[in-house]
């Protein structure tokens, strides 16, 4: 009997090719193009990378600085997983930042946020100062799922990926500006 097996990223599905760039965390510390905001909460783990939250920070973020593009596709297969926690929540973020004049929140694109028991997901192309345009999607959240997210823009349109789907497509020119984006992975507590 054959076993059939699924392609669990939108890069197969789609077949977008060989990647220009990846990290499949394997290196303990992190790659030297990884720049972190709190030494020591982020690492690499079983072929994963780990932002590790406490209840003393309001945002930690990781982000590599050898990687940037103004169009293309970024994927990331991720998850929360919360050990214990002291009331404080974190929400996580898969967003692209751009590579200059970044103030927080300014300009980016969020593939993903959620926190661990939230039942849905959440993305949005931010357009300041009029606000943002965002999707939503009602997902299995619960701790230790991994979910794939992608996003593929071009100078046409930005496309969100969930679980190799599309979910969300936006065309409005606000939204397409054509600006040098970098990941960043950021685990955000109170304001």
């Amino acid at each position: 009997e054959q076993t059939i097996v699924y392609p669990t990223n939108a890069g197969t599905v789609f077949k977008w090719g060989k990647p220009k760039w990846t990290d499949e965390f394997e290196i303990d510390p992190l790659r030297g193009d990884w720049v972190q905001s709190k030494q020591g909460r982020v690492k690499t783990q079983s072929g994963m990378l780990t932002v590790i939250g406490t209840g003393k920070q309001t945002k930690i973020t990781a982000s590599p600085t050898s990687v940037k593009a103004r169009y293309g596709r970024w994927e990331a297969r991720v998850r929360i997983r919360e050990t214990n926690h002291n009331g404080q929540r974190y929400r996580a973020y898969w967003e692209l930042i751009p590579t200059k004049d970044f103030k927080c929140g300014a300009k980016s694109i969020v593939l993903a946020s959620y926190k661990s028991q939230d039942r849905k997901v959440t993305g949005a192309v931010r357009v300041p100062p009029s606000g943002q345009y965002s999707y939503n999607k009602r997902l299995a959240l619960h701790q230790g799922w991994f979910h794939t997210y992608a996003i593929e823009i071009t100078k046409k349109h930005i496309s969100w990926f969930v679980d190799t789907k599309v979910i969300h497509t936006e065309r409005r020119t606000d939204a397409l500006r054509g600006i040098q984006y970098r990941p960043r992975f950021r685990l955000q507590g109170k304001d």
